[in-house]
């Protein structure tokens, strides 16, 4: 399925449970994804799962408290 291709979203909670669930169905649906999280290991997990989408995947660490992490994140993603 390509229905949100050329499309971007960023998912806070990327690396686990419903966040990472929404990564991969985002992925197949062909979207750009910013996998965020504050977990690295978790975050580096969703990115050996998506292989197949690794053009299209970019994982970021961030905390949701810190609005210059937050700022970080957003630039990031629209770098990507």
């Amino acid at each position: 399925m390509e229905g949100l291709k050329g499309k971007v979203f960023i998912v806070t909670g990327g690396g686990s449970g419903i966040g990472a669930v929404t990564v991969r169905r985002l992925l197949a649906e062909g979207a750009r994804v910013t996998a965020a999280g504050t977990n690295a290991e978790k975050l580096a997990r969703i990115r050996e799962q998506a292989s197949e989408a690794a053009d299209r995947l970019l994982t970021v660490q961030f905390d949701l408290r810190d609005e210059e992490s937050i700022t970080s994140l957003v630039a990031q993603t629209a770098d990507h």
